[in-house]
Formats: C-alpha cells, sequence, structure tokens
C-alpha cells in the first residue's frame, strides 16, 4: 500500500530522481518504507519454510537480499542527494539499484518455483510469488531492458502484487488455517 501511496505522490507531483524539496524526500522515504515491508514479507515467508527444504528455499534468502541492495541503494542515493551534491548521478550511477534488481527478479522466480512446488501456502498463495515475478519480469524488468521507463499503471501493479503475496502470506500464517493451508491441531 504504501508503494501505491509514494506512486500517487511522485507521478502527479513530477517526483522522479533527482527532484529537490521536502516532498521528494518524504516520498523517497516512502518507498524505502514500502521495501523494507517487501523485506519483511520474504522474510516471514522465509520463517514460513513456504519454499520448502529443497535448493529452491535458496530463492528466498537471494530475494530478501536483493530488496535489501535496494534499499540500501535508495538510503544512499537519497543522502548523497540531499547532503552532499544534489546530482542525478547518485541515482543513475548507483551500483546497488541494477545489482538489487537482477538478484530480486531472478530469486523472485526461483522462489515462486520453490513455493508452487512445496505447496506449504493455502491455494492460490501458492502461485502468489510467483505471479508476483512473473508480472515484475514481463511489465518491468524487460521493457527496462528495451529502454522503456515504467510508468503509474505498471508500477501501481507491481504494488497490488505485493499485497497479493502479503494476502497470502497471512492466510498462510493464520492461527485459524496453520501451516500449509492445514487446520491447525487441537491438543485434547
Amino acid at each position: 500500500m504504501l508503494w501505491i501511496v509514494a506512486l500517487s505522490i511522485e507521478y502527479p507531483n513530477h517526483l522522479q530522481p533527482p527532484a529537490k524539496g521536502w516532498i521528494f524526500y518524504v516520498d523517497q522515504l516512502l518507498f524505502t518504507a514500502a521495501m523494507l515491508g517487501w523485506t519483511a514479507a520474504v522474510l516471514g515467508l522465509i520463517r514460513l519454510r513456504a519454499a520448502g527444504g529443497g535448493k529452491l528455499r535458496f530463492g528466498l534468502f537471494a530475494w530478501a537480499l536483493g530488496i535489501a541492495l535496494l534499499v540500501l541503494g535508495n538510503i544512499a542515493s537519497l543522502t548523497l542527494h540531499a547532503f552532499v551534491s544534489g546530482s542525478n548521478a547518485v541515482y543513475d550511477n548507483n551500483p546497488l539499484f541494477p545489482l538489487g534488481g537482477i538478484i530480486s527478479t531472478l530469486a523472485a522466480l526461483l522462489a515462486g518455483i520453490g513455493i508452487l512446488r512445496a505447496r506449504r501456502m493455502r491455494g492460490w498463495g501458492n502461485w502468489s510469488v510467483l505471479a508476483y515475478a512473473v508480472y515484475y519480469i514481463c511489465a518491468l524488468f524487460i521493457p527496462l531492458i528495451l529502454g522503456h521507463e515504467p510508468n503509474f499503471v505498471t508500477e501501481a501493479g507491481w504494488g497490488a502484487a505485493w499485497i497479493v503475496v502479503g494476502v497470502a502470506l497471512t492466510l498462510a500464517c493464520s492461527p485459524a488455517v496453520g501451516v500449509g493451508g492445514r487446520k491447525p491441531v487441537r491438543p485434547d
């Protein structure tokens, strides 16, 4: 949700980096908070052991690493932009953005396959991460490689995909449902 709120501030006010002013910094902090939420969601999937015990579970760890690199990249660029240079270079030349983006994209795909194979989430929730990864690759990653910048709709779709992953994780962790979609066993 924070991602979509931040987009709703960014696009109408033309705040794509490297804009200036207090609203730009607030907007970037909202994006950073959203990415920290994504990291928490992936850590929740790790704790749930959503990808099972096979090799694909490492996709979840790599996904968390990729998102953490994006968070660090945004914080570093925002800090340098605000207090040091004020130039475009801190966003354009930050190696953490492409590195974190590539790692998180490929890792989300691996994690999605692992979660689907492990079937530890509930019903459609088993598909949520794979659907997220496919959306990200098709709507954002491939167009970016081809030189097309994302727009409000594609980025909002990305935020909505995270909401779906969060709902699936919440349902999988619900005490009424239990781990793996099974009802919890009540001790007699």
